[in-house]
């Protein structure tokens, strides 16, 4: 399963490939996407955008992220309490290069070591801290007294009782707080959290849906069969990109955080984004989710039409806000 986060999240990968029929819900633009394209499937670009969140979705998304930003942070100086706006970070680069990041996975692997250094009992601690950038929002609110936090969280979050629920497509079962200044941000940007909560969560849901047509796909079987063959040429043997996540997490379970895991960590996810590079892996699954997009029933197309209506209002709303 692909690691996502959203820009300006930092940690993990921005789309760690490992699990390449996800690749293309990470949220990169993608050359060359028309409002026109996909007309096959009945949907417009846009639509086929929000659903596989590439081309003109990563532009609006970097909008909406820093408009909520801001937005949260106001109202919570408002309430008396600090707030780190978070930048979205630079502009994607290229679709692939930015999908893969090669760069991160050089210096990170996929992640997995700063993941299995809060284990307890492996002694070791992750180069520079989070005091080496400033303390992050979630890190400023861990260090403080108990009461203080709740009362943080509060006016960030509102109270247990102020969760919602919402029911999607694929039949898992989303929570949100309507409450608090991360709420009142959303509503100010999409009218109400029911329209931000659908536009955020149901298209992937739909994207997630096509996951097994797309596997099915002989382009797609073809694409691994030459992942596999330039894996082999650099001294891996590994089914899938996810295989060679999940044994490598496998690994870390077994021996722990060493150095020596953290190197073999980068090398294999360093050889993996290359060789999905070579191949254009991910250029290869969004083409196909967009075609198999034409599977999806009617009463999905015409949701995914009105959610990519209130997710371009609330792009608007947001560049009113910031620019």
């Amino acid at each position: 399963m692909a690691r996502v986060r959203r820009p300006g999240g930092g940690g993990l990968l921005p789309c760690v490939l490992a699990g390449c029929l996800v690749l293309a819900a990470c949220g990169v633009s993608e050359p060359g996407a028309a409002e026109g394209e996909g007309r096959a499937s009945g949907l417009s670009g846009a639509e086929l955008d929000l659903l596989t969140r590439s081309g003109s979705y990563i532009r609006s998304e970097r909008a909406i992220f820093r408009a909520e930003s801001e937005l949260i942070a106001a109202c919570m100086r408002g309430k008396g309490f600090p707030y780190r706006m978070e930048d979205p970070g630079p502009a994607p680069e290229s679709y692939e290069g930015q999908l893969l990041g090669l760069d991160e996975r050089r210096e990170r692997g996929y992640g997995l070591y700063a993941q299995h250094l809060s284990a307890p009992g492996t002694g070791e601690a992750e180069e520079g801290g989070l005091h080496s950038s400033g303390l992050t929002n979630d890190a400023y609110v861990a260090q403080l007294p108990e009461a203080e936090a709740a009362e943080y969280l509060h006016a960030l979050r509102g109270s247990a009782s102020d969760r919602r629920e919402m029911r999607l497509p694929d039949g898992r079962t989303i929570t949100f707080s309507g409450k608090g200044c991360e709420a009142e941000s959303r509503e100010k940007l999409f009218g109400s959290m029911d329209d931000w909560a659908a536009a955020e969560h149901v298209p992937q849901a739909l994207d997630n849906s096509l996951t097994d047509r797309v596997s099915a796909d002989p382009e797609y079987a073809s694409a691994m069969r030459n992942w596999r063959e330039c894996m082999d040429g650099k001294g891996y043997s590994y089914e899938d990109p996810d295989h060679a996540y999940r044994k490598l997490e496998s690994e870390y379970g077994e021996r722990g955080a060493s150095q020596e895991m953290r190197q073999r960590e980068i090398d294999v996810a360093t050889a993996d984004g290359t060789c999905a590079q070579k191949i254009r892996i991910p250029a290869t699954v969004l083409s196909l989710r967009k075609q198999h997009a034409e599977s999806l029933p009617a009463a999905d197309k015409r949701g995914l039409r009105q959610l990519a209506r209130v997710w371009a209002s609330a792009s608007a709303q947001a560049r009113k806000l910031t620019e």
